[in-house]
């Protein structure tokens, strides 16, 4: 595909530094996600993977909606760095960049003091421009690293994504995304479990949980208020399912995260 214009759609950055030996964490984001261990590592596995580990200062990529499971390791002096970037782009008005490329799950160590930088002029830049400049050099070293699509995304994975972030909010089963299908609900669970790794309920709490990151990290809602809006019917529910995944209670992840998103 010849790339004729493409627009940063959402932008963030963030990181942090404490002892997180041997936390583990299963989500994914709305985001590609640009994630970088600057002290201690990541083992970390997108989607049906292998376990990589990222090392000291390695970057691992992790594409919008692909299931990010993550355990955290404390360097030598038992504490942990890490930092990242969250980027949303569109590719000539129509498609998600990651929607073209399919990148590595660990980056080529070459570019682990130049994503370091740039990661660091995103989160904290002298001016709106180098940040703009920052995050483009970013897409850069990507769409260099990456692999264009041949066939893009499937479309039974597209029907299904579309449909859940559509209906989160409502009370969804399987069933329904086996009639939005056509088929039956047996077959719902080998979708989701082959291009999301999940059951269905699963894949549509994994949104829910998604939906609630964003609005924790960037609105001034209640955790109570929050899980209504995404779809959970139980705020102490929501609580559970999301300490089990973020590896922190909703608070305490508004407490360390909380920005607004370009």
């Amino acid at each position: 595909m010849i790339i004729s214009d493409i627009k940063i759609e959402s932008l963030s950055a963030n990181g942090f530094s404490h002892s997180a030996e041997g936390i583990h964490q299963i989500k994914f984001l709305p985001f590609l996600s640009v994630v970088q261990a600057t002290e201690g590592s990541y083992d970390i596995r997108i989607g049906n993977s292998p376990t990589f580990s990222t090392g000291e200062n390695g970057i691992f990529i992790a594409p919008a909606n692909a299931l990010q499971e993550i355990t955290h390791h404390d360097g030598k002096e038992g504490n942990m760095q890490a930092h990242w970037v969250f980027i949303d782009a569109i590719v000539n008005g129509e498609y998600r960049f990651d929607e073209i490329f399919t990148f590595p799950v660990i980056l080529d160590a070459a570019y682990n003091e130049e994503i370091s930088m740039l990661t660091e002029k995103i989160r904290s830049p002298k001016n709106i421009f180098q940040k703009k400049q920052a995050a483009y050099r970013l897409l850069e070293i990507l769409a260099a690293e990456g692999r264009e699509r041949k066939n893009g995304l499937h479309p039974i994975h597209t029907k299904i994504e579309t449909f859940v972030k559509s209906h989160f909010m409502e009370d969804i089963r399987a069933e329904d995304l086996a009639k939005h299908l056509f088929c039956s609900v047996p077959q719902v669970f080998r979708y989701t479990h082959k291009y999301f790794g999940l059951s269905p309920a699963n894949y549509i709490n994994g949104i829910r949980l998604q939906q609630a990151e964003i609005k924790l990290r960037t609105s001034n809602k209640t955790v109570t208020e929050i899980a209504f809006s995404c779809g959970f019917s139980d705020s102490a529910y929501f609580s559970k399912l999301f300490k089990k995944n973020y590896a922190q209670s909703p608070l305490r992840y508004r407490r360390e995260h909380f920005e607004k998103i370009d």
